[in-house]
């Protein structure tokens, strides 16, 4: 554990991490999460290691400001936007810090997962060349991913309703899409409780699932489900066990999700009562982050 401690120690001195010391780095925080399972003291320790990052760990980096959780909860609405825009802190001490936190598995994968939506959208479009369509879009955050679809797309028939059960939520995304406010109905709902009289054409949601037990999950699906249109589809997305960078993310952000295979995934959609024939599992290109596809007709997206 001390060595470990030193090594990040003299990153700090040398003004954070540069790329031939990822590795390293990489192995320092796996090998000290390992030892810290089996401590007595795990709680310590861990803060022993994060002690050692001193002003890393200040709001001014990307993974002190996790750590720190402003707003109560990990992987809050900023979080999600400084990983979309891959923010870089101004000071020069602490940027390589952020670059090492842009450089890992999971932060890939959530921007891959921006992608992941926007390419379903596209989809969806070339499906319903005439049709206004109405999409769906739960726990919605900063709304970055539909400011940009909308941006590359010039689509002017899909009409964006987005739910978040953080009011500091909504308003960001509102000013951050406020040229795209027109094609956008905010609602300030818990996503457990939402309920509407309108059907959609898509229902997305692209991280929640991975901080619901299985109870939860099962409930949810179910209930969005109920709000499709005929020939619809239902996505919903949750990281994998083999999450490369969940030690990291454990013990430097205090960020633990709740991880589910494909096969988990297939088995809580045929409790929820769906056939094999409705469901599909994706993944982004890093295979990090999983979506359960449920679809309403013939055919999937």
């Amino acid at each position: 554990m001390e060595s470990y401690v030193s090594f990040v120690k003299e990153l700090v001195d040398q003004g954070g991490p540069v790329s031939g010391d990822f590795n390293a780095l990489d192995n320092a925080f796996r090998s000290v999460a390992g030892f810290i399972k089996n401590s007595t003291s795990p709680a310590a320790h861990a803060q022993m290691m994060r002690d050692a990052l001193g002003e890393a760990m200040s709001p001014e980096t990307i993974q002190g400001y996790g750590f720190l959780k402003p707003y109560g909860y990990s992987g809050d609405f900023q979080m999600i936007d400084k990983i979309y825009q891959q923010q870089v802190s101004d000071r020069a001490d602490l940027k390589n810090w952020d670059l090492f936190f842009h450089a890992q598995k999971a932060p890939i994968a959530v921007r891959n997962r921006k992608q992941y939506f926007i390419d379903m959208l596209t989809r969806l479009r070339r499906r319903f060349e005439d049709r206004e369509l109405q999409v769906l879009n739960v726990a919605s955050g900063p709304c970055r991913d539909v400011k940009e679809y909308l941006h590359q797309s010039g689509d002017s028939r899909i009409h964006f309703h987005c739910v978040d059960a953080d009011p500091h939520a909504i308003a960001y995304a509102r000013e951050t899409c406020r040229h795209q406010r027109h094609q956008m109905t905010f609602y300030h709902k818990n996503a457990l409780r939402f309920r509407s009289a309108d059907r959609f054409d898509l229902v997305w949601s692209a991280g929640l699932l991975d901080y619901f037990t299985d109870r939860q999950f099962i409930f949810l699906i179910k209930n969005l489900y109920r709000h499709l249109r005929d020939d619809a589809e239902l996505i919903v997305g949750n990281f994998h066990p083999d999450n490369p960078s969940r030690d990291y993310m454990e013990l430097i952000g205090d960020w633990h999700l709740n991880y589910r295979s494909e096969h988990d995934l297939i088995d809580i959609a045929r409790q929820a009562g769906f056939g094999l024939n409705d469901i599909r599992i994706g993944a982004e290109r890093e295979n990090v982050n999983l979506f359960l596809h449920l679809k309403q007709g013939p055919t999937f997206l």
